[in-house]
C-alpha cells in the first residue's frame, strides 16, 4: 500500500547508521509520527480510501528526506523517519518542514 519498509527493517537500517557514523560526523534524528483520528477515515469513507490518504502521507513525507534518510510504517497510521543531517538544528528544520507541509491538507471527497 505505501511501498514503505516495516519496522524491523527500520530498526536494522537505524542500527547500521549508527554503526557506521559512530565517529560523530553526523547528527541523527529518529521521528515518531501519529496522525491523529484516522480511524475516523477508515470507518466513515472506507479502508480503500484510507489507504489512499495512507499513500499520500508516505508520499509527502518522503518529499522532504534527503537521499540517505529513510521512512517506514511502523503500524495502522504510525511512521518512523530516519534522519541524517550535519547539525541538529537542521534535524528540527526537517521536522518544521513536516508540521508545517500545507500537502497533508488532503480532500478525499
Amino acid at each position: 500500500m505505501t511501498r514503505l519498509p516495516n519496522r524491523d527493517y527500520f530498526i536494522d537500517h537505524v542500527n547500521q547508521t549508527i554503526a557506521k557514523h559512530s565517529h560523530g560526523k553526523q547528527v541523527i534524528g529518529i521521528l515518531f509520527l501519529d496522525f491523529d483520528s484516522f480511524k475516523s477515515i477508515n470507518d466513515t469513507a472506507g479502508h480503500a480510501t484510507g489507504d489512499l490518504v495512507l499513500s499520500k502521507i508516505a508520499e509527502v513525507m518522503a518529499a522532504v528526506l534527503d537521499k540517505d534518510d529513510i521512512i517506514a510504517r511502523f503500524g495502522g497510521d504510525e511512521f518512523l523517519m530516519e534522519v541524517q543531517r550535519q547539525k541538529e538544528t537542521d534535524i528540527l528544520l526537517v521536522t518544521k518542514d513536516l508540521l508545517e507541509n500545507k500537502s497533508f491538507i488532503y480532500s478525499i471527497y
